[in-house]
């Protein structure tokens, strides 16, 4: 290697260093201001989103950024739009829903009342998957679900329960998958071109959603069983 590219690789070696210290104190920032902590999110796609979200506000540095997010609640809202992990679905994890209705619902049944809490919600899609799910398995009734999410644009969709109905009708095969006892479409009415949630279950299960950084429902978080008996979460 020539001195010349010797130079250039820690010249590029040590801009690097430096982005991510500037990304480690704006999450640090972010934490103390707004609440959210992404401290242990994978770096690569956040550092995607970050530039995304960057490149949206004109600045070219992250600590400019920073100066911004910091001092300005409407970009940080914008930042958690660009950033906010969204992907969701009714049943994307057939395995997982299966594992639930099998290994997780006979455990509930032996409780007078449960409190489920889903995080990271997002548009709420999985949320109301649970409350089929609880439904069909006869416990929805004692079961109280709560849900989070650090986007306010998608707790707006959440909360109102309307889907494409086009796109609601694609997940009858992962409902199938997960163990589903009938159709889906009888956990859903229609309007025209939407799909909404049955009454049975949202206004009767499904207790609220919140912003993620809001108090939590809970005063423990017991993840413990979900992740023994079903692998993942």
């Amino acid at each position: 290697m020539r001195r010349s590219e010797g130079a250039a690789l820690r010249i590029e070696r040590a801009g690097t260093d430096l982005e991510e210290i500037e990304i480690q104190l704006l999450l640090e920032g972010i934490r103390l201001c707004y609440g959210y902590d992404f401290r242990e999110y994978a770096l690569s796609p956040l550092r995607r989103g970050l530039t995304a979200a960057m490149a949206r506000e004109g600045v070219q540095t992250v600590s400019a950024y920073q100066d911004r997010i910091l001092h300005d609640a409407a970009c940080m809202q914008r930042f958690l739009g660009t950033v906010g992990f969204n992907v969701t679905g009714m049943f994307r994890d057939p395995e997982l829903m299966r594992c639930v209705r099998e290994e997780i619902v006979p455990l509930l049944r032996t409780y007078p009342s449960s409190r489920v809490w889903v995080a990271g919600c997002a548009t709420g899609e999985e949320v109301y998957a649970l409350a089929v799910l609880l439904d069909e398995a006869g416990v929805l009734n004692k079961t109280s679900i709560y849900a989070t999410d650090m986007n306010d644009d998608t707790l707006t969709v959440a909360r109102v329960g309307s889907y494409p109905l086009d796109r609601v009708r694609r997940y009858e095969d992962a409902y199938a998958a997960s163990g589903g006892q009938a159709n889906l479409a009888d956990h859903y009415s229609i309007a025209g071109r939407t799909a909404r949630t049955a009454s049975c279950t949202t206004a009767s299960s499904v207790a609220g959603f919140w912003p993620s950084a809001s108090a939590s429902p809970f005063s423990t978080v017991l993840i413990g069983t979900i992740t023994s008996r079903c692998g993942t979460v």
